[in-house]
C-alpha cells in the first residue's frame, strides 16, 4: 500500500527520543524509499542530523537506515557519513558503518574507492573483535573479484589473540580463512597450535571441525606431527558425537571414518559410541554400521559381529542390507572372523519371511567364497530351499557364480541352469549379470560332465548368440565359442582361472579398502562437504554456474508494482472461480461470460478494480 502521503509527517516523528519509536520511523522511512526512490530524498537529511547524534545507538540506527536505501542514486548521499562513521570512537557505530559499506558494494560498487579499502583494512587490528572480523568480511566481499583480501602475519596474530571474544559465527568463519595461511617455521606453528587447542573444547561442532582442519592442512608436509594431531582430535569429535542430533551426528560420523581410514585401531576401544541407537534414523544407520565394520579389530570383531547380527530382524530394509554387507567386509578384511560371519550369514538363510535378508546374505556368501572356497560346502547345497524366494537380479546371479564354480556339490546344478536358459529362450528378460552367469557357469559345469552338459551348453550359444540386446554379452558369447570350437584346453583354462580368490597372491579388489576415499584425499578436504558427500568439489559445484551480478534496483520496481501484480493474480483466480459457479449455477452462466469477455479485451472498470484491491488487502491482512 503507497503510504508517502504520510512522509511528511513521519519525517517530523523522527525527532523523537525514544530508540524504540525511532527505529520504527527508520523502517518505515525505509519502506518507503523502496517504493519511491524520489521521496527517499526526504527522508535523508533525518538520517544525516542523527548521524551527529550524542547518543551511538541512534548513530548506528541512522547509518544502518542510511546504507538499507536500496538506491544506486543515493549512493552519493550515503558514502561520505558511513565512511565518517568507520572512524567513530564508538565501536558500534564502526561496525554499523563497515556493515553499510558491504550494503552500498552491492547497490553501487564503483562508489567505494581506495581509501575507503586502506581504511576499512586498518580496522582488521582495531581493538574491539567485533570491529575486527567484520571489516574481514567486508574486505573479502568487495575484493571477490581480485581473489578476495589477503590477511597479513599482523593481521592473522591479532584476529588469533581476539578469537575467544568473537562469537561462534564469527569463529568459524575466522578459522576457515586461516586454514589458507600456514606458518612459515616451525616456532610459529606451535605457537597457533597453543591458541587455537582452546578450540577444541568448544560445544559448537562448526568450531571444532574448522580448528580440526586447520591442524590437518598444516601439517600435511609433517607426518609425524599429522600423526599426533589425528590421535588429539578423537576425543573432541567423540564428546560431540555423544550429544550431537542425528544430522549433526551422520556429519561427525562421517568425519571420524576419515580418520579411520588414516588411522587404522584409533577408535578401537571406543567402537561402542557407533551402536546403534533405536531412535536413529535410517541414514544414520547405516553409516554407523559402516563405521562399526571399519573401527573393527581382532579384539573387538566378536562383539560388532554379534552387534551386528542383532540388526538382522529390523524392519528397515536398506540398514538391515548393510548390515549384512558389512558382515561380509569384516569377513574379508579379518580372516579370524570368517567362520563367526558365515555362521551368522549361514542362520540368515533360514529366514524365509525375510526374502531382502535372504538375497543379500547370497551375494555377501558369494563374495566370501572367492576367498575362502570351503565355505561354498555349506552353501551350495541350500540353495533349492530359498531359490524360489529370491527375486533381487544381483542375489541370483550369485546363486548362478556359487552353483557354477561348485556344481558337484549339487546334483541338480544342471538342471537348474536349463531352467534360466529355457526363460532366457523365450524371451524372459534378464540382467547381463545373469546371462554372464549362466554363460561362465554352463562352461565350468561342461568341463566337469561333458556328456551331461553339452546340450545345455549347445542350446545356450544358440539362444545367447541370437540375443543383441547386450552387446558386451553377445561378443562375450561369440568370443567363448570359437574358442571352444578351436581350443577346448584354453578355453578350460580361462573359465577356470580366478575362479579361487588369491589364488596367484596378487592383490583383488577384496584386499582394498576404500578405493575412492584414498584417491579423493579426504583428509586435504577434512570438513567440507567433499568429506561428507565423499566426491570431488567438481562432481558437486557446477563451474558454468553465472557469477553474482549486482543489477541496478530499478525505479519501477516498487511496492505498487508488487500489489499489482497481487491485484491481477487475485482477479484471474476469481474469473476461475466464477467458472466453476457457471458450472454449478446455469441461470448466471451468461452474466459470467459477459464478465469474462470484458476482463479478457478491456481494463476493469475503476469500481471493480478498487472492490479487487481492498479484497486482495484483506486477505493480505489475514494472512
Amino acid at each position: 500500500m503507497d503510504m508517502s502521503e504520510l512522509i511528511d509527517t513521519v519525517i517530523l516523528a523522527s525527532r523523537t527520543t525514544d530508540i524504540v519509536q525511532k527505529k520504527m520511523v527508520y523502517l518505515f522511512l525505509q519502506s518507503c524509499a523502496r517504493f519511491s526512490p524520489s521521496t527517499a530524498i526526504l527522508s535523508i537529511a533525518s538520517f544525516l542530523v542523527d548521524c551527529k547524534n550524542p547518543s551511538p545507538k541512534v548513530r548506528g540506527l541512522a547509518l544502518r537506515a542510511l546504507s538499507s536505501l536500496f538506491s544506486p542514486d543515493l549512493a552519493e548521499y550515503v558514502i561520505e557519513p558511513i565512511e565518517k562513521g568507520l572512524s567513530d570512537n564508538s565501536p558500534h557505530v564502526r561496525q554499523s558503518a563497515i556493515l553499510g559499506l558491504a550494503k552500498i558494494h552491492k547497490i553501487a560498487p564503483t562508489s567505494i574507492n581506495r581509501g575507503t579499502i586502506s581504511f576499512l583494512t586498518e580496522l582488521i587490528t582495531d581493538h574491539d573483535p567485533r570491529v575486527s572480523i567484520n571489516a574481514l568480511r567486508v574486505l573479502h566481499e568487495i575484493l571477490e573479484d581480485q581473489g578476495g583480501f589477503k590477511m597479513t602475519k599482523a593481521h592473522i596474530v591479532h584476529l588469533l589473540s581476539k578469537i575467544q571474544y568473537l562469537n561462534q559465527w564469527n569463529q568459524c568463519y575466522f578459522l576457515s580463512l586461516l586454514a589458507d595461511y600456514p606458518p612459515e617455521t616451525p616456532e610459529e606453528l606451535y605457537s597457533y597450535f597453543n591458541i587455537l587447542e582452546s578450540r577444541f573444547t568448544s560445544h559448537n561442532s562448526g568450531i571444532v571441525l574448522a580448528t580440526a582442519n586447520i591442524f590437518l592442512k598444516w601439517t600435511s608436509n609433517l607426518p609425524q606431527v599429522r600423526r599426533h594431531v589425528i590421535f588429539r582430535l578423537k576425543h573432541p569429535l567423540l564428546s560431540l558425537l555423544s550429544s550431537a542430533p542425528p544430522e549433526l551426528e551422520y556429519t561427525l560420523v562421517k568425519q571420524i571414518a576419515i580418520l579411520a581410514r588414516k588411522a587404522p585401531g584409533l577408535f578401537r576401544k571406543e567402537y561402542k559410541y557407533f551402536f546403534i541407537c533405536l531412535q536413529d534414523p535410517e541414514y544414520l544407520k547405516v553409516e554407523k554400521v559402516k563405521l562399526l565394520s571399519l573401527v573393527a579389530t581382532q579384539s573387538s570383531v566378536a562383539a560388532i559381529l554379534s552387534e551386528l547380527e542383532a540388526y538382522l530382524t529390523s524392519t528397515d530394509k536398506v540398514f538391515v542390507t548393510s548390515a549384512i554387507r558389512e558382515i561380509g567386509k569384516l569377513a574379508l578384511r579379518l580372516p579370524r572372523s570368517s567362520e563367526l560371519a558365515l555362521s551368522i550369514l549361514r542362520s540368515s538363510l533360514d529366514l524365509i519371511q525375510l526374502p531382502h535378508v535372504i538375497s543379500t546374505s547370497i551375494i555377501a556368501l558369494q563374495e566370501m567364497s572367492r576367498r575362502y572356497p570351503d565355505i561354498a560346502a555349506d552353501v551350495v547345497p541350500l540353495v533349492p530351499s530359498f531359490l524360489s524366494l529370491i527375486t533381487d537380479t544381483a542375489a541370483i546371479a550369485s546363486v548362478l557364480f556359487l552353483i557354477g564354480n561348485n556344481s558337484s556339490l549339487l546334483p541338480s546344478a544342471s538342471y537348474i541352469f536349463e531352467t534360466y536358459i529355457d526363460n532366457w529362450a523365450r524371451g524372459e528378460a534378464l540382467t547381463p549379470e545373469i546371462k554372464n552367469q549362466l554363460l561362465s557357469g554352463t562352461l565350468r559345469m561342461f568341463f566337469k560332465c561333458p556328456n551331461e552338459v553339452l546340450p545345455i551348453l549347445t542350446k545356450l550359444f544358440s539362444v545367447a548368440l541370437e540375443d543383441y540386446s547386450d552387446p558386451d554379452t553377445h561378443d562375450k558369447t561369440l568370443f567363448y565359442y570359437r574358442l571352444f570350437s578351436q581350443n577346448k584346453e584354453k578355453c578350460r583354462w580361462m573359465v577356470s582361472t580366478g575362479a579361487k580368490y588369491g589364488n596367484d597372491g596378487k592383490e583383488y579388489v577384496e584386499d582394498k579398502q576404500d578405493l575412492e576415499d584414498s584417491d579423493l584425499n579426504l583428509l586435504e578436504r577434512y570438513s567440507s562437504l567433499s568429506s561428507v558427500y565423499s566426491l570431488l568439489p567438481a562432481k558437486y559445484l557446477r563451474s558454468d554456474w553465472p557469477k553474482h551480478e549486482t543489477a541496478e534496483i530499478s525505479k519501477e520496481f516498487t511496492i505498487k508494482g508488487a500489489l499489482e501484480e497481487t491485484v491481477t493474480s487475485y482477479r484471474r483466480s476469481s474469473i476461475a472461480q466464477r467458472r466453476v459457479s457457471v458450472a454449478r449455477a446455469p441461470e448466471v452462466a451468461e452474466t459470467v461470460q459477459e464478465e469474462k469477455e470484458t476482463t479478457e479485451n478491456a481494463e476493469p472498470h475503476e469500481e471493480e478494480e478498487q472492490e479487487v484491491e481492498e479484497e486482495a488487502e484483506e486477505e493480505e491482512e489475514e494472512e
